[in-house]
């Protein structure tokens, strides 16, 4: 994870930033693309419904939080994509392997057991070991907190009752 340490303190310009843009004879940037956009348009279409683009997953947020927390504060755009991309492999890799160690048991239900054994196959001992371990911390985290959460929840109800028993005394 060394790499994630090189890549904050790099400081390169992002891609494309260091080429200017040529102007066009009337003093607009691109003189050409208005005049091909419009000649390409067939009629109707302005009636058709634009398509959407399904959005794809990134870990660009997060990856930005977890930049934030440590003391490396900062990121190039070209290290966020690549550590993006790893990020993103990673998860296939390991959802792909949980996908056929369930196929293999018979199973339709992504169990914990399954998902612990993707780790360990997929990454070396020792970062598996530590996965592992910070998952477990994850998610005993959450559970506490959403216990703790259902538990102010229940406080608030019954408060609310005991307040109405009072005020009919």
């Amino acid at each position: 994870l060394q790499f994630l340490y090189l890549i904050a303190h790099t400081r390169t310009a992002p891609l494309g930033r260091s080429r200017t843009r040529q102007m066009a004879p009337s003093g607009r940037k691109s003189a050409g693309k208005v005049a091909k956009k419009a000649a390409k348009k067939p009629e109707g279409a302005e009636d058709a419904k634009k398509k959407t683009k399904k959005p794809t997953r990134s870990y660009k947020t997060y990856i930005h939080r977890l930049m934030k927390k440590g003391s490396h504060g900062r990121i190039t755009t070209k290290g966020m994509v690549i550590v993006n991309s790893f990020v993103t492999d990673l998860f296939e890799r390991l959802a792909a392997e949980a996908s056929r160690l369930n196929a293999h048991a018979g199973t339709k239900t992504l169990s914990s057991a399954a998902v612990i054994a993707a780790v360990k196959l997929q990454l070396p001992s020792e970062m598996a070991r530590q996965a592992l371990t910070q998952g477990a911390k994850a998610v005993g985290a959450y559970t506490k907190a959403v216990a703790a959460q259902q538990k102010a929840a229940e406080k608030k109800s019954s408060g609310k009752k005991t307040s109405g028993k009072k005020a009919s005394k």
